[in-house]
Formats: C-alpha cells, structure tokens, sequence
C-alpha cells in the first residue's frame, strides 16, 4: 500500500539555554500507523488540542524520559520563536521487520545520534497538525510504497522496472521544485 509520510524540522525544549541543548526532537505524522504499530499505552493523537496531542515509539519515550500525561514545551530551530506546547497521549512499539519504517533508526528506536546533535523522537501527531500548526515553511513528505509482492511474476520484472525508472520524471512533472 501508500502512505505518506511527514517530518517537520527539528525543535528544542524551550526551558533549556540555546548553549545547553544537545537532543532535537522533531515532530511526524505517518498515515496507517496504526497498521504497521502496536499502541502500548494511551491512544492515538488527534487533531485541534492545545496543548498539541503527540505520541512517541517506546524507544523515543525511554530516550526522551517523557511518558503518557507528561507535557513539554518545544521551540522551532528553524523559525524562533514559533512555539508550542505537547501533551504525550500514547506510546507505540513499531511491528518488527515490517519494511514501513525502511529500517529508519530514529523511528525504530527513538534516536538517531549526530556529531554535535542527537535526534529524537519522532513526535508523532495528527497530519493535520502537523501541516497546520508545526511545519512553518518547511516540511518533509515522502510517500511509502510497499508492494505486494506474492503476485509478482518473473516475467513481470521487466514491466515493473520499466515503471520504476519512469516514476522520478513523472513525479517532477506533477510535483514542481527539488525531488530527491
């Protein structure tokens, strides 16, 4: 199936000084999660409550030392002073082996360490939140295409190829800008 996926850019905890900050989480929202997660604790956010409702994987709640109920006021990096308060609602464990998560470290287990910076999260909160509220003018989308692969055919590849090698130019056709 597609699902698409969202990531803001990074933030930092508004009480710590700017020279004292050494984790950035940042915010996602992943369509389908819950097909590709178990939820552990709570529930699912939903859209339009402020403070913002986020859940986090277990490994980044461990990482972050955050939990069900706790709330935590973040700064966007990338555009001081845009502000926002998170309330977490929920904790989900990804499903094991499941090629969603592309074997993403920092949505697998919470953090992705850096030279000078470790990432953590994602907070995950609704798309529409996340489009409306986060973002600011820079968001990263990607679209997550897991093919059924039990009807593919040997004599299939050829065609598949094919479509594949066709999917960068069309993309740039009907999406304008830089596509990596």
């Amino acid at each position: 199936g597609l699902a698409r996926v969202e990531r803001s850019g990074t933030c930092a905890d508004q009480r710590l000084a700017p020279d004292q900050v050494h984790d950035l989480p940042l915010f996602a929202s992943f369509e389908r999660i819950a097909e590709h997660a178990t939820l552990t604790s709570g529930r699912w956010p939903d859209a339009g409550h402020d403070p913002l409702e986020a859940t986090l994987s277990d490994g980044a709640a461990r990482s972050m030392g955050l939990a069900v109920g706790d709330q935590i006021p973040l700064v966007s990096r990338l555009e001081p002073p845009q502000t926002v308060s998170v309330s977490i609602v929920g904790t989900w464990q990804p499903l094991p082996d499941d090629p969603y998560w592309l074997g993403d470290p920092l949505e697998l287990d919470g953090l992705a360490p850096g030279d000078a910076f470790t990432t953590r999260g994602p907070l995950v909160v609704a798309a529409a939140d996340l489009q409306g509220r986060i973002a600011g003018r820079s968001l990263d989308v990607q679209w997550r295409a897991i093919p059924s692969v039990g009807g593919l055919r040997v004599a299939d590849v050829g065609a598949l190829r094919g479509r594949l090698e066709a999917l960068g130019s069309a993309l740039g056709t009907v999406l304008p800008g830089s596509i990596d």
